[in-house]
């Protein structure tokens, strides 16, 4: 065998020894269109604007539509945290009572029993929420005030504790809802022993 006939059995499309090269392909035709500059919809009408660019998809590579069997398609909304909001309802009730406490001991207690109980009573407000849709709706409705309810709790401690300081409230009473003696207060603000 000789040289050229191994060179056209490996390589069957080079032009053999003494062939004329293979022409070259013509040139494509210009894909641009002088009435159709953003190229043809499928029907051949010119479209109007610029298409996307690359070819279309849904996601960002990488990025896998989540199938409707995966956990997260199976998994539940979270429900509401409504055992804080029911805490939160149960102390603003419980403060006035404490300031009604100075005068009447019975209330006192009240008001202690609530604070006491309240983090049940907001796990039993939760889990009842969560089985029956009515309950969750009228909760939804009560805790709904709004940003302005979270400045309740502050603005009765605030109110408690400049009581306890002019006298107006017992200390006893005032430290239930937070308040110190006037001269922890004053202590711990500024790190110097109040004058006696």
């Amino acid at each position: 065998m000789t040289a050229s006939v191994l060179e056209n059995e490996w390589a069957p499309d080079a032009p053999a020894a003494g062939d004329a090269p293979a022409p070259e392909p013509a040139p494509e035709p210009d894909p641009k269109d002088p009435d159709a500059p953003y190229g043809r919809t499928r029907s051949g009408a010119p479209r109007r604007k610029p298409g996307p660019k690359g070819p279309r998809t849904a996601r960002a590579p990488g990025r896998a539509r989540p199938s409707a069997t995966s956990s997260s398609a199976r998994r539940r909304p979270q429900a509401p945290d409504y055992a804080s909001g029911v805490r939160g309802l149960v102390q603003l009730v419980a403060a006035p009572m404490f300031l009604a406490g100075q005068r009447n001991p019975a209330a006192l207690a009240d008001a202690a029993t609530l604070i006491v109980h309240a983090d049940a009573l907001g796990a039993g407000a939760q889990a009842v929420a969560e089985a029956d849709s009515r309950v969750a709706q009228f909760l939804d409705r009560l805790l709904a005030a709004g940003p302005w309810a979270a400045m309740v709790a502050p603005l009765v401690a605030l109110g408690v504790q400049i009581g306890v300081n002019h006298g107006l409230i017992p200390l006893e009473t005032g430290r239930g809802l937070g308040a110190m003696a006037p001269e922890q207060l004053v202590e711990h603000v500024t790190g110097m022993p109040a004058a006696a």
